[in-house]
């Protein structure tokens, strides 16, 4: 049967053919279904509110969550959850993501002088997106020791004191940084060098605190975002025993991991990248609204 819904007659339009468009079913459909139990899909950012995109997918009586979350294994049990995104694993590549780019700090001098201040934002904005899932230091504390028994995750001996300090010089060195568009001189470059050099010495800190693990060995931060990949993956494929009517969101680049790693994709699990997924969002909104269509 052909697809009547909007967005496909817009883009056989485009097309000009002529050809009728084969309607394949969308995600929604294929979970209620159960063709399949559950989805791993690609983030995306600004092209829907997640209002919308939770509520039209909650109509059709389907669960999303996001890459962080808790997941119940049973739905609606909240006693018993598992994480996807494994804490020490995405603890491990953010240490080590951030370890790798203050290291490349150390050979460039941070003065008014020497040093553009465009640049000088720029690298706080990188540093700020490095840090954001810091800002609950305590919280990660906690998290690594709930998952102190999962056989997959690294052994992560980070004492708590020095996640504090990693903490303090993220959140001081964002503050140097700040000026006023129309006054670049209120930018504090000798704070700025100081936070830096902390920072510095903070992630060496974490680096030894690792080493001290007998048999352990650091590995780039890439390894760990494939880790952190396969970790999602195999604990959604374990799902599927209790779960059904799922999507579970990842950032995009692990999509493209899981694509590269997982061999053998279960017959219970359809893997969508971000692309793949707006189109599937946009056709499910056309059959929900399709008086809304072209205003």
């Amino acid at each position: 049967m052909a697809d009547q819904s909007p967005t496909v007659q817009r883009l056989a339009a485009i097309g000009g053919t002529g050809i009728p468009v084969l309607q394949l079913k969308r995600l929604d459909e294929k979970l209620n279904d159960g063709d399949k139990k559950i989805a791993i899909v690609g983030e995306f950012h600004g092209v829907v509110k997640p209002e919308a995109e939770i509520d039209a997918y909650a109509r059709k009586e389907i669960t999303v969550e996001h890459e962080d979350a808790d997941i119940e294994v049973q739905k609606g049990d909240d006693s018993n959850k598992v994480t996807p995104d494994n804490s020490a694993l995405r603890m491990m590549f953010l240490t080590t993501h951030i370890a790798e780019y203050v290291t490349s700090l150390q050979s460039k001098p941070v003065d008014d002088a020497t040093r553009n201040i465009e640049l000088t934002r720029s690298e706080s904005a990188v540093l700020a997106t490095l840090f954001a899932k810091f800002k609950n230091e305590q919280l990660y504390v906690k998290q690594l020791l709930a998952d102190a028994t999962d056989a997959d995750a690294p052994p992560v001996p980070f004492q708590a004191a020095t996640i504090d300090k990693l903490g303090k010089a993220r959140r001081k060195l964002a503050k140097a940084t700040v000026a006023d568009d129309e006054d670049v001189t209120s930018v504090n470059y000798d704070d700025v060098r100081l936070w830096t050099n902390r920072l510095i010495s903070v992630a060496q800190t974490m680096e030894e605190e690792l080493g001290s693990v007998q048999g352990f060995a650091l590995a780039p931060s890439s390894d760990y975002s494939l880790l952190r990949a396969k970790h999602m993956y195999d604990t959604v494929e374990g799902l599927t025993a209790s779960r059904d009517n799922l999507i579970y969101k990842v950032g995009n680049d692990h999509i493209s991991e899981m694509i590269k790693i997982i061999k053998d994709v279960s017959a219970d699990i359809e893997i969508l990248d971000k692309d793949a997924y707006v189109t599937e969002l946009f056709n499910l909104l056309d059959a929900l609204n399709p008086a809304d269509e072209d205003t």
